[in-house]
């Protein structure tokens, strides 16, 4: 199934786009699992994302049930308290980094072990097109 994958993402034209990391947040609920910095909305990214997503469903490999929330992992929160992450969010609420250019996306594999993070893995890099102006 990931040569097929490989195969299929590799077909995706997209450009390059300008992207910016503001503010951040953390995934969880009431027990923060991760913390991000998110990716302010472009629209090219959110085209390539669905561009992915179509892909997957084409070959019926189960997406996240939540949306799609543009991000940057910052750090993984086992046994972190909610007020703590609560606490960094409002300090870091302001972030604000970039404009960077993204030039190219990547295929990850992810290793879910009992009690450990996930460990992730690059497995096919894709270059994306010329920059539009």
């Amino acid at each position: 199934m990931a040569e097929v994958l490989d195969c299929e993402l590799a077909k995706i034209i997209a450009p390059q786009m300008q992207l910016t990391l503001r503010s951040t947040g953390w995934f969880g609920s009431n027990e923060p699992r991760s913390i991000w910095a998110g990716v302010e909305p472009h629209p090219e990214l959110m085209t390539l994302a669905k561009q992915c997503r179509s892909i997957l469903r084409r070959f019926d490999v189960p997406l996240d049930k939540h949306p799609f929330t543009p991000h940057v992992t910052l750090a993984y929160c086992r046994g972190t308290h909610l007020g703590d992450a609560t606490t960094f969010c409002e300090k870091n609420a302001g972030l604000s980094l970039g404009p960077f250019w993204a030039d190219r996306f990547y295929l990850y594999s992810s290793r879910m072990r009992p009690g450990e993070p996930s460990t992730y893995a690059k497995e096919a890099e894709y270059p994306l097109g010329p920059m539009k102006v």
